[in-house]
């Protein structure tokens, strides 16, 4: 009589990162034999790195199988900025990607174990702070710097003449910046002992946020509460803590400020739509504005 065996295979995949870097690629080399078979889509294995592109294959081994490397990467990129002319070098030109791959079976058992050590996305660049595109949000620097960038690049929904002096209305202005606390009343308090009243509150039901505003000279001051623990500020506050969260600035046509950044390749996070004090407004990505979350504001009736 003939017996049928089957057999299983588990493939645990870790990972883990020291800090977090300004950009990822995809690395397709992760052990040449391995990536060459993956692309064969084959289902034999002679070689622990089936892990990677074949965890089932590793039930065709037996023992204590390890395979290991590690290869270098030279990323030597420079950026030029359009508003100094000066060239800057990326701080961060080699990577060390390893790979670790390690099973072990027996004729006897219907299982395998499989530990697989692998980076099928890495790299990072890390820019001089005075680039003028780099900015710390958590430390609310870099403001100027990231406007001036913006208007030199061209994205023409928010162009004006140069990197010197704002223009009056109606080109792009700062409206507001917008701050994440815990709890609305004792940030009023601090903000009140600046002499900062609050102009307006309201709770903003689709985005689970309750708002104030404070007017600070012809800008504001906007504070975001969480009114419920699944809304988008209270993840950022459980992950980044209390601090500055966008900067926000008005323009005279947000719709055909939209089209155009669109047109540009700008990363919008929502479609037009109203908010706190009845403005329109549309959320654009740090990863096309310079690191800042940057929200564009049209006032209702203009």
């Amino acid at each position: 009589m003939k017996c049928l065996q089957i057999a299983g295979s588990i493939s645990l995949l870790l990972a883990g990162a020291t800090s977090a870097r300004a950009a990822a690629f995809d690395l397709p080399d992760q052990d040449a034999f391995a990536i060459g078979r993956g692309m064969a889509v084959v289902a034999t294995a002679d070689n622990p790195s089936a892990i990677y592109y074949n965890p089932a294959g590793i039930t065709q081994l037996e023992g204590n199988n390890l395979r290991a490397g590690i290869y270098a990467i030279d990323l030597d990129p420079s950026y030029k900025s359009p508003i100094s002319g000066q060239t800057f070098d990326n701080q961060l030109k080699y990577h060390a990607i390893p790979q670790f791959y390690y099973t072990y079976g027996r004729k006897d058992w219907p299982v395998s174990f499989g530990l697989g050590l692998y980076s099928p996305f890495g790299l990072g660049v890390i820019w001089p702070q005075e680039t003028g595109f780099r900015t710390v949000a958590t430390e609310g620097v870099g403001i100027e710097e990231l406007l001036k960038a913006i208007a030199a690049a061209g994205a023409s929904a928010l162009v004006f003449p140069g990197p010197g002096p704002w223009p009056p209305a109606p080109g792009p202005q700062i409206d507001h910046l917008g701050i994440a606390v815990k709890s609305l009343e004792e940030a009023l308090a601090f903000y009140a002992a600046l002499g900062l009243q609050a102009a307006h509150r309201e709770t903003v039901g689709g985005e689970k946020v309750n708002v104030a505003l404070l007017p600070a000279g012809e800008s504001r001051i906007e504070l975001l509460e969480p009114s419920s623990p699944d809304s988008t500020i209270a993840r950022y506050l459980e992950k980044r803590g209390p601090g500055l969260h966008h900067v926000a600035l008005r323009v005279p046509d947000l719709n055909a400020a939209v089209e155009r950044l669109r047109a540009s390749g700008a990363r919008l996070l929502n479609e037009p739509r109203q908010g706190a004090g009845g403005h329109f407004y549309v959320f654009v990505h740090p990863a096309s504005t310079g690191g800042v979350l940057l929200e564009l504001i049209q006032e209702s009736g203009t």
